[in-house]
Formats: C-alpha cells, sequence, structure tokens
C-alpha cells in the first residue's frame, strides 16, 4: 500500500494477527521525507508519480522488490515543475493504445501540465480559462476513446463571484444563489500533438 502524507512518500503493509488484530508498519524506502505529498498514481507496477505540495519539481519513484521484500535500490527521479510552488488538483494518466502509461496530467493553479514519464519532461498542456482560486477543487479526469484516439479531459472550477455581490459574501444568502456556479470543461485533443 502507498501512502501520501504531510511528512512524505511511503509503503506500508498490513498483517493480521490470529486473534483479529490489525497492524500496519512502514516498509521500505520513504521519499521526500518532511515534505508535504499531496498526490500520487501507480503508473505501472511498482512506478509511482509523486505531486510534492508548493515545490518546482515532481517525482517518479521506482519502488524494486527482490523476492518479495523492498530492496535497497528503489530510485528516486525528480521532474521540473514549468513553475514554482505546484499544487495539485488533479492527477491523472492518459490511456492510449499500448499498456504502457507514458504521459500524465496534472492539473494545478495554472492550467495542466503534461508529464513525459519515460523521460522525466514537464510541458504545458494548457492554461485555466478561469483563475484557480478554490483548491479543494481536486479533480481531473481523463477519457480515451480508443476508436478516434482522442483523449478528454474534464475539471471542475467555479465561476466568480459578480462585482455586485463580492461585498454581500457574508451578510446575505445572494452570492450563494447569483456567484460561485461549478464549471464544467471538457477539453478534447488527439494525441498527434
Amino acid at each position: 500500500m502507498a501512502i501520501a502524507d504531510a511528512k512524505g512518500f511511503y509503503f506500508a503493509e498490513m498483517a493480521s494477527t490470529n486473534d483479529g488484530h490489525h497492524t500496519m508498519r512502514i516498509v521500505g524506502d520513504s521519499f521526500e521525507q518532511n515534505h508535504a505529498v499531496n498526490n500520487f498514481v501507480e503508473f505501472k507496477r511498482d512506478h509511482f508519480f509523486v505531486t510534492v505540495l508548493e515545490a518546482d519539481y515532481f517525482c517518479i519513484v521506482e519502488r524494486n522488490i527482490e523476492g518479495g521484500l523492498f530492496a535497497s535500490s528503489s530510485k528516486l527521479t525528480k521532474v521540473r515543475s514549468m513553475h514554482a510552488g505546484v499544487l495539485s488538483l488533479g492527477i491523472d494518466l492518459i490511456p492510449g493504445p499500448s499498456l504502457e502509461n507514458s504521459l500524465a496530467l496534472v492539473r494545478d493553479r495554472r492550467g495542466i501540465q503534461l508529464i513525459n514519464l519515460q523521460k522525466a519532461t514537464s510541458h504545458q498542456l494548457m492554461l485555466s480559462p478561469v483563475p484557480v482560486e478554490y483548491t479543494d477543487l481536486n479533480f481531473l479526469k481523463v477519457i480515451y476513446d480508443a476508436k478516434s484516439h482522442d483523449t478528454s479531459l474534464i475539471t471542475i472550477s467555479y465561476e466568480p463571484y459578480p462585482d455586485s455581490i463580492k461585498a454581500s459574501l457574508d451578510s446575505t444568502g445572494q452570492a450563494d444563489r447569483e456567484g460561485n456556479k461549478p464549471i464544467l470543461g471538457v477539453y478534447t485533443f488527439n494525441r498527434e500533438f
């Protein structure tokens, strides 16, 4: 089991005793100790793409297991972000015609970054059409159409409050009725980019 935590990225295993008690223990290496890891995805067996809160990089963690035990040869590769202070608001892999996932998408405050997991490089795929001020909207979904080879990104953001009611945010319910409406965004592109 992989765990993203305010103090790093860890692996753990759960054990059960005969009397029904369960214990969990950290096993193997830990990564990005004393850094807040806020998201991760396993892109192939024992290979993880990890986002670190407010950093200027992402991480690729390759966990090495030999004979069922964690080996000391696990590897961490840092991937430079397109900008500093990354806050992951969603992460997903781009599925494709092959079973090997080699591209990941990260939604952040500025838009969407495309990460090439084989080359360990990042690219700004698109900028967000609306200001991203709401950090609790951790949502990014990727859908792949095998017939057309199109990839669609689905995001959720909020329409900003109208200026006419910003002053009434705490005093009336008008803001809840007239502003801050969710916007579902669907962006489709062909993988030939």
